[in-house]
């Protein structure tokens, strides 16, 4: 695996980590206050042949962080043009969390740049009660952002011990990357994705669909599964039993070996 750093013609800069060539990779999106380490576990298992780029997104890790626009759209903005700017179509793209609305959204504005979607810990909207307690918190952070904050939040999203190839304390050291004001900024455009729109048209999404989900995911919901599955018409839905939010982080092996499966390699 080796990070990498790409820096776009207008100052945008992106840490992105790559396995294999680069050839006809798998594109992973990670949450909110995470990084490419997100998919770590996953990486970590996938075997010889398989090419994966797990980008850091704007506000995060190592990437740029620019003064506003912490929306949705412009974070999918951003993946189009890393895609582009890597020579990547037609691929597999995985999201977690905040990163399955990027992907949701690139699979509707330009459905020729995704095969397949996987969604771990999804929902139709980023829009709900636990995700608005944390604005408060969020809005008195000064820097440096307190590292019991960040192991609290992180610690949080699992019902379990992590898998192969995560530790809370990377993550939390990635997390510790962010500044208050991203967390502040990247929550807001968050909870703000499609807040008004209580049935949003998920049609078009027509490329086959993963929906992964624990059943201790505390952060979105059983009800909000069965949404997702009934509105995007080529999805199927796996539920793991006593598993959190950081599904793909309690169990990485067991998410590779489904994607793969998913996926047909």
């Amino acid at each position: 695996m080796k990070l990498k750093q790409l820096d776009l013609s207008d100052g945008r800069s992106f840490e992105y980590a790559l396995i294999g060539d680069g050839t006809d990779p798998i594109v992973m999106l990670h949450g909110y206050g995470d990084s490419w380490y997100s998919f770590n576990g996953m990486i970590e298992a996938a075997p010889d042949g398989v090419s994966v780029v797990s980008l850091t997104q704007r506000g995060h890790g190592n990437s740029h962080r620019p003064d506003d626009d912490y929306s949705i759209g412009a974070y999918a903005q951003d993946a189009f043009d890393v895609m582009d700017a890597l020579g990547i179509s037609g691929v597999p793209i995985v999201g977690h969390s905040m990163g399955t609305f990027i992907a949701q959204e690139i699979a509707m504005r330009d459905p020729a740049k995704v095969s397949h979607l996987c969604l771990i810990g999804s929902a139709t909207t980023g829009d709900n009660a636990v995700l608005r307690s944390l604005i408060p918190e969020t809005e008195v952070l000064t820097d440096p952002v307190p590292r019991e904050f960040v192991h609290e939040f992180q610690a949080g999203t699992c019902a379990n011990p992590l898998g192969p190839g995560m530790t809370l304390e990377r993550i939390v050291d990635e997390s510790m990357l962010l500044p208050a004001r991203v967390w502040h900024k990247a929550l807001m455009g968050l909870i703000d994705y499609r807040a008004a729109d209580a049935d949003p048209d998920l049609s078009a999404i027509t490329c086959p669909t993963l929906i992964m989900w624990g059943d201790k995911d505390e952060i979105f919901l059983e009800h909000e599964q069965t949404k997702l599955t009934a509105k995007i018409e080529r999805s199927k839905r796996s539920d793991y039993k006593d598993v959190g939010h950081g599904l793909h982080w309690e169990k990485p092996q067991e998410a590779m070996a489904e994607l793969l499966g998913f996926l047909g390699r």
